[in-house]
């Protein structure tokens, strides 16, 4: 049928290049595009009115020319079974409205083929469970229901977010995962995590791990990150932000820390928490954490490892920390009028150079 609208009832047959059924899918039909389905250039079908399918399946299309699915933001497919697209470039995923994973049933494969889901949001919303059959890529992906297998296979999101109460699980194995937003999980009274030995990267500045247990967590925010709910890691690293908060009252619990130095007294990196006046708790069963210029604002430390820091301040309740401060100075006011918090009119001489901290 060439192209045409997903609403047209001409374009769908029953049969391989049959007759017109003039009738739409619905979502106990399986969906093909195939050999039949293009002819001559390329082709687009869009998706303009709100639907639903069964499975949705590319893999037998003509790919001489560009074969096209298309799609405003303001239109729904919801998939009840599994999704195969094309791995050739000339099939082309160009839908930017909302997908919702919805099947009860178990065994469903999402197979992408390089392709982007490029809606806002993608839903899994089914009792169900899918397994990746290769590389993941999407916007935010929403998991309100049913059990995600990544099968091992790399996972690129803006966020991640899982706000329900329903029945979730995620299976990572060695998934390496790159979100450039954020990873959010609410609710985990009903939610089961497999971490095995995987990784998550995230560039966004907000963490909440649900008080679930994690392989690696990489947070790459330059400039600020806040870690939510007491939630347990194998390595935990923080690369470069300058301010980093935990949740109070948690209990944090680590094998390996990794937490950015200051590089002075005016450039310290502040660890704190996040509920005004309750401290969080950090645990590591063994081994040393050490720090440099660091200010350190009601976090306390136990476990058996060792955490010290050098250069830096306690502030709080900082109990099973080994902090040494920096040696005392002598700071003289230069520059006339100005603001104390300002290191440009304070100087380690008299009339000297300013600028070293406050």
């Amino acid at each position: 049928g060439g192209t045409g609208n997903w609403g047209d009832g001409t374009h769908w047959s029953l049969t391989s290049g049959g007759a017109a059924a003039n009738c739409v899918p619905t979502k106990i039909d399986n969906v093909y595009f195939d050999g039949n389905s293009f002819a001559g250039g390329a082709k687009i079908v869009t998706i303009n009115v709100d639907t639903s399918c069964r499975s949705m399946d590319w893999t037998g299309i003509n790919t001489a020319n560009t074969r096209t699915l298309n799609g405003t933001t303001n239109r729904n497919l919801s998939i009840w079974g599994s999704l195969t697209f094309n791995a050739n470039a000339n099939m082309v995923n160009n839908f930017q409205g909302t997908i919702y994973f919805k099947s009860d049933s178990t065994g469903r494969t999402i197979d992408l083929k390089g392709k982007t889901l490029n809606g806002n949001n993608t839903y899994f919303d089914g009792a169900g469970d899918w397994t990746f059959v290769s590389a993941f890529n999407s916007k935010t992906l929403n998991h309100q229901k049913g059990t995600i297998k990544t099968n091992n296979n790399f996972l690129s999101l803006i966020n991640y977010s899982s706000t329900s109460a329903n029945t979730r699980g995620l299976e990572l194995g060695s998934t390496s995962a790159a979100l450039t937003g954020n990873w959010n999980i609410s609710d985990s009274a009903n939610y089961s995590m497999n971490s095995g030995t995987s990784i998550i990267f995230m560039d966004g500045s907000f963490f909440n791990g649900g008080g679930l247990t994690y392989n690696n967590i990489t947070l790459t925010n330059p400039t600020q990150v806040s870690i939510m709910n007491g939630n347990t890691y194998n390595d935990f690293s923080v690369s470069t932000a300058k301010i980093i908060g935990f949740e109070g009252g948690k209990m944090h619990t680590f094998s390996t820390l990794t937490i950015p130095d200051g590089t002075s007294c005016s450039d310290l990196v502040n660890l704190g928490t996040l509920t005004a006046g309750v401290a969080a708790a950090f645990s590591m069963a063994s081994g040393i954490y050490n720090g440099d210029f660091l200010q350190i604002t009601d976090i306390t430390a136990s476990g058996g490892a060792t955490f010290s820091a050098t250069n830096s301040y306690g502030i709080g309740d900082v109990t099973g920390w080994n902090i040494t401060s920096p040696a005392a100075d002598d700071f003289y006011w230069v520059g006339g009028t100005g603001n104390w918090s300002d290191s440009t009119h304070w100087s380690l001489t008299s009339g000297g150079t300013p600028g070293t901290c406050i």
